[in-house]
């Protein structure tokens, strides 16, 4: 495959279309992963990676990378790639709200940039929350930022999630149904609506997460 990944990247350059050829592999490399063709998907990704890319380009190429580290399961990898330092949240939230009450900041360029953060931001906590490195606050105000940053089913389905599971290790602990729990612990009423209001957003944004939802 990396000969044959070599004469399309060869052929395309030369014909000046190193964006097409960009396109291409990333494509090529999405595709590779879904059907579980590691190496065939990092080959893919290492050639886009020698290219000359936009800002957008090298978004999606980080992306890209990330999730074939995740699908090969090496969450650290694909967190650190994700997020190289440690993220602060309020100061990041900060960042944002001033970049986007600027006039220059009401561009497309700007709002492609805030979507893909939130993307970033909604992938690498779902990766921390499933390999326990954190969890708590935390988690709750990270996810809260990428739906403040980028509203969407995916990130209510996560926060929804989220806060059931927060519910649930509640009433574990107390060693009670989780009813029972709701009816007498102020903290579990807490979790117990803000899973249903994160539910209800998300279906009232679509649908296709309905059969996910557990009672």
């Amino acid at each position: 495959m990396e000969p044959l990944l070599a004469v399309r990247q060869a052929i395309l350059q030369n014909e000046g279309m190193d964006a097409l050829a960009i396109e291409n592999f990333l494509c090529l490399g999405k595709a590779a992963r879904v059907a579980t063709c590691f190496s065939v998907a990092a080959c893919a990704l290492e050639r886009a990676g020698m290219l000359d890319k936009t800002d957008l380009a090298k978004e999606r190429l980080m992306m890209q990378e990330s999730k074939l580290a995740y699908a090969r399961g090496h969450i650290d990898r694909a967190l650190l790639i994700l997020e190289p330092v440690d993220l602060n949240v309020g100061s990041v939230r900060q960042q944002w709200l001033s970049q986007s009450s600027s006039s220059a900041a009401r561009g497309g360029a700007m709002r492609i940039k805030q979507y893909n953060f939130a993307r970033r931001l909604l992938w690498a906590t779902n990766w921390m929350v499933e390999s326990g490195q954190c969890h708590g606050q935390h988690v709750v105000d990270r996810y809260k930022l990428a739906l403040e940053l980028q509203p969407g089913e995916k990130g209510h389905f996560a926060l929804g999630q989220y806060m059931d599971f927060l519910l649930r290790s509640r009433a574990k602990e107390a060693q009670d149904e989780i009813a029972q729990v709701i009816g007498t612990d102020e903290l579990a009423r807490k979790y117990a609506v803000e899973t249903l209001h994160c539910y209800a957003e998300c279906l009232r944004v679509s649908s296709s997460t309905t059969f996910l939802v557990h009672t």
